[in-house]
């Protein structure tokens, strides 16, 4: 959030939320691009895709690749339990419990808890074929034998599992990936699938794109 906002504070242009793109309209000459959205028809001369991968397949009416799955799991609690913004990751083998890796978010801005506050980010890798329930049991047993009792003070706000994550880059995938801006005539696209599966990666992605369209609009 503390990244869009920053972005979103430099931008010229009306941004609308809750928009769905239907599909994209790019026949005809060079002006006579753009997107569908509620049924109307927005005109552009240039589109950009900077959606995750299977929106962007489907409006490009293509098939993706395979993706990696993680569930994501927040809690709130009175007292952080770790006083430095570090990320934690699991040492104790994966027969210890699911967690692969815990940061305290609210260490690094205090916009991400009320000051009374710390919100404790967990992450597991995959989607665990149990229940939200027993997920979130498991990852409290765990984190009492790194933490002790105050992780029983611990409150669950919200469990998402993400089907599609990250792009699949295990070897020998990262060698052949397409780094290319242009998936058609006067439309674009980048992401994290186009470079390193990280934040780092989907930002490099869209500079690259970003230089693209510039080029384009000034040809």
């Amino acid at each position: 959030m503390a990244i869009n906002a920053e972005w979103y504070g430099r931008l010229r242009w009306v941004v609308r939320l809750n928009a769905p793109v239907e599909s994209l309209t790019t026949e005809g000459d060079t002006h006579d691009g753009g997107v569908m959205v509620g049924g109307v028809r927005h005109q552009a001369r240039l589109v950009v895709l900077a959606t995750d991968g299977p929106a962007a397949d489907h409006l490009l009416g293509e098939t993706g690749g395979e993706w990696r799955s993680t569930a994501c799991v927040y809690f709130a609690t009175a007292e952080a339990p770790i006083d430095e913004p570090i990320l934690l990751l699991a040492g104790d083998g994966p027969d210890a419990g699911p967690i692969n890796s815990l940061c305290v978010p609210s260490l690094v801005s205090r916009a991400y808890a009320p000051n009374d506050h710390a919100l404790v980010s967990v992450s597991v890798v995959g989607d665990p074929a149990v229940s939200d329930d027993e997920l979130v049991e498991s990852i409290l047993h765990q984190a009492r034998e790194w933490f002790g009792q105050p992780v029983a003070t611990w409150q669950l706000l919200r469990v998402y599992r993400v089907r599609h994550a990250l792009p699949d880059q295990r070897p020998p995938h990262y060698r052949t990936i397409e780094k290319s801006t242009r998936a058609r005539q006067r439309v674009f696209v980048c992401g994290d699938r186009f470079d390193t599966a990280s934040i780092n990666g989907a930002i490099r992605s869209g500079h690259r794109t970003a230089e693209a369209v510039l080029r384009e609009l000034d040809a």
